[in-house]
């Protein structure tokens, strides 16, 4: 099972930076241990509880001409 690393209160962004690079093995080693168990996610909990419930992953195999139709269709409708 996967250890949790457990971090401690920072009082400045400046304090957190230094704990963080004066731990570099111990983290390390989390993350290989996620990784080799396959537990290892990409982004923070807290973007994945945001778009939960509002969006999912789906992967399917697509032709190019698909593949640029679908390019097209969300450049149209992407917000400038």
């Amino acid at each position: 099972m996967t250890k949790i690393l457990e971090n401690p209160e920072f009082k400045s962004e400046a304090e957190e930076a230094a704990w963080w690079d004066s731990h570099p093995d111990e983290t390390l080693a989390v993350f290989e241990e996620a990784a080799k168990d396959g537990t290892l996610g990409r982004g923070t909990l807290a973007r994945r509880s945001q778009t939960a419930a509002t969006s999912f992953v789906s992967t399917r195999r697509i032709s190019n001409s698909q593949k640029s139709s679908l390019s097209n269709a969300a450049c149209a409708i992407r917000p400038t």
